[in-house]
């Protein structure tokens, strides 16, 4: 599934299934967390009695990693930096190339320096990546 079509039925989805079960999308915004976070929240929100089928619940996990999730970037596996990101498998895997021949990156300025990679991905969500 594309960025795109993600967003548009993980957004309608999240906000139904959030604002219906217990609270609403607001408190989403103030709480990014890593992709695993996101699954294990949903896992509870299941338990609790949040409504929605296992399909819809599985594109919840993929949205909320997506557009409210952390990436530790330097110690990210490739399937996690697209996840969260969006990056192509090609561009997670050569930030990974990258990262283990040159070092940690320091910042986000070190990370647009991987040569080849879409740095559209990586501006479009700083409040994403964790370098420490």
């Amino acid at each position: 599934m594309s960025d795109e079509e993600l967003a548009k039925v993980g957004e309608p989805l999240v906000t139904k299934v959030c604002t219906t079960s217990c609270h609403g999308i607001e408190e989403i915004d103030a709480a990014r967390r890593t992709r695993a976070g996101w699954i294990d929240l949903v896992g509870e929100m299941k338990i609790k009695g949040a409504e929605a089928t296992a399909p819809q619940f599985e594109i919840i996990k993929k949205y909320l990693a997506r557009y409210y999730g952390l990436v530790a970037v330097n110690t990210a596996a490739p399937d996690e930096l697209s996840a969260v990101l969006g990056l192509s498998a090609r561009d997670a895997q050569a930030i990974v190339g990258y990262r283990t021949s040159n070092g940690p990156f320091a910042d986000i300025d070190a990370l647009r320096k991987v040569p080849g990679i879409d740095v559209t991905k990586i501006d479009d969500q700083p409040e994403a990546l964790r370098f420490k």
